[in-house]
């Protein structure tokens, strides 16, 4: 998830972790005779201290992640259709670019023109598969993702 969103943990997710993975902790009772390592001693959380419930955590993040994956090939696609000018649902060259420039408006021409010849297919023109490899793999999906919910959504932490 961090190659296809770049890295970036959105707030949303943050947030809704701070909000529900949280517990407080019980000490553990030990047996009697039982000793405790140096280690296992330093690691212990006092009595009250707030724990991480992992399982908590990875459920957050499986869901935020699906969610956003969703978001991101609705929002590709919808790209798509409004650069494809002749609607023939392939992209030529200028349409192409077009859709690289609303995705990241610092892309060069340079950077278009590579990525193009990346994802091409034998009959020069980007049907909706390469577009969905090239974006995968260039880790283009969280700046797709922001497109779609905009830059006061999209909660970059």
């Amino acid at each position: 998830a961090a190659k296809k969103y770049g890295g970036v943990v959105p707030l949303v997710l943050l947030n809704k972790i701070r909000g529900a993975a949280f517990v407080t902790n019980e000490p553990k009772k030990t047996k009697p005779g039982e000793k405790k390592g140096a280690r296992q001693k330093a690691l212990e959380a006092k009595e009250g201290d707030k724990l991480v419930d992992t399982d908590v955590v990875l459920e957050l993040c499986h869901f935020q992640y699906r969610e956003m994956e969703i978001k991101s090939i609705t929002a590709l696609m919808s790209m798509m259709a409004d650069v494809d000018e002749n609607g023939d649902g392939v992209l030529q060259f200028d349409e192409f670019a077009d859709l690289l420039l609303k995705i990241d408006p610092m892309f060069t021409s340079q950077d278009v023109l590579e990525m193009y010849h990346e994802c091409v297919g034998d009959d020069d023109v980007v049907d909706k598969d390469e577009l969905m490899h090239l974006i995968t793999e260039r880790g283009l999906r969280f700046a797709v993702y922001t497109r779609a919910v905009g830059p006061a959504e999209d909660g970059r932490a």
